[in-house]
């Protein structure tokens, strides 16, 4: 089975996908090639039918593959990719896994506020040193946790620059 996204690529025309039994004496003309079988010997003899040309993901051998696929973590503006280089994609969905445990609740919400308080930092009439001082303050932790107080200092901020 694939992806929603995947789904979406193949709708636009982006990419082809079949699903079907595959023969160990097939070749295929696309630029990428993803071997993702359940047999491993499958995958192999494959492999070796590859041209030059083509990229090849072997998910039964990660060092016969020309690219990896790390596992992302995507939470509205934050991304956060994890990868162990082919040694153990498990393990690195296991620590994606703990990293998004980690998160806070609401990130999505702190990055989007944190995002309008820089565009408002950057457009304010104020000496650079004085904008990297706010930047730098927005990030702490005290400051993501009361946005309301954060909105009128900047708001303030604002005021004072229109003068």
């Amino acid at each position: 089975d694939i992806t929603a996204e995947i789904e979406d690529l193949v709708r636009a025309g982006e990419v082809s996908f079949e699903k079907r039994e595959v023969k160990p004496n097939e070749s295929f003309s696309s630029d990428l090639v993803i071997l993702a079988t359940n047999d491993q010997e499958l995958n192999e003899a494959l492999y070796h039918n590859r041209e030059a040309r083509q990229w090849v993901y072997n998910a039964s051998n990660q060092g016969k593959s020309d690219i990896r696929f790390p596992h992302t973590l995507q939470k509205g503006d934050l991304t956060i990719t994890v990868s162990t280089n082919g040694a153990s994609p498990l393990y690195a969905k296991e620590l994606s896994n703990q990293i998004e445990n980690q998160l806070p609740v609401d990130i999505e919400g702190q990055l989007l506020f944190l995002k309008w308080a820089r565009d408002q930092i950057k457009s304010a009439a104020l000496k650079r040193v004085n904008k990297k001082d706010m930047l730098t303050k927005n990030v702490q932790h005290k400051w993501r946790n009361d946005k309301e107080r954060e909105e009128k200092r900047l708001m303030k901020v604002k005021k004072e620059s229109m003068k």
